[in-house]
């Protein structure tokens, strides 16, 4: 059993029992109990194990699985979280518990089914189809600038861009399109060019209107 940092009466132990050391003053200045008692757990709607700590009349609800983690299972690498190996978030045993990126809790999430990712048009957030998606990859190598692009699917400019860095449908990228590399810098300099020109073409059309107006407006 160690003794919780920032928290010197609370300790916790190996197993994911947090206990109280001895009396403890809630926010009404009262103490609880001069015994060790184990706390409570509650549980948010992710269903993890958190318990409530106080010192000096301040409040911090924290997770046991961080709490076990943080007291006896050292990261020399600095990992920022904390997977549940068995995949049960109720075991917070020390010997249940590593150290990873999110990249891995993620996928170690979606291999043991603890998490239904959904990607691609069955994400409701979609605002195309794979079809269409594979259709503006072509595009984006063939050349076509991301105006030019999302003029021809009715999309904004920016979510090609996103398809372009494959910051949106990335899987369709390393699927349909592994064996190419980079993106042909032709690419981002045409949108540049392009954009500067359909700028122009904007400017002459919008002049060009107001002098129709004008016209008309003359007795």
């Amino acid at each position: 059993m160690k003794e919780i940092k920032d928290f010197p009466n609370y300790s916790v132990t190996p197993n994911g029992k947090v206990i109280s050391n001895g009396r403890i003053a809630g926010r009404s200045g009262k103490g609880f109990s001069s015994k060790k008692i184990e706390l409570a757990i509650l549980y948010n709607q992710r269903g993890y194990c958190m318990v409530n700590l106080f010192n000096n009349r301040k409040q911090k609800t924290k997770y046991v699985h961080r709490l076990v983690a943080e007291a006896f299972l050292p990261n020399p690498e600095n990992l920022p979280q904390i997977n549940h190996i068995d995949g049960n978030k109720e075991n917070n045993d020390v010997s249940n518990l590593e150290w990873c990126t999110s990249k891995h809790n993620n996928v170690h999430a979606l291999e043991n089914g603890l998490r239904k990712g959904q990607k691609g048009e069955t994400n409701s957030q979609a605002k195309v189809t794979e079809k269409q998606v594979i259709s503006i990859i072509e595009d984006i190598l063939n050349g076509l600038s991301n105006i030019e692009i999302a003029v021809k699917f009715d999309l904004h400019d920016r979510y090609i861009s996103l398809i372009r860095g494959k910051k949106r449908w990335k899987y369709l990228w390393e699927n349909k399109f592994s064996e190419i590399e980079n993106i042909p810098e032709s690419c981002r300099k045409r949108t540049k060019a392009f954009k500067a020109q359909r700028l122009s073409q904007l400017r002459v059309g919008s002049s060009e209107s107001k002098r129709e107006d004008s016209k008309r407006t003359v007795p």
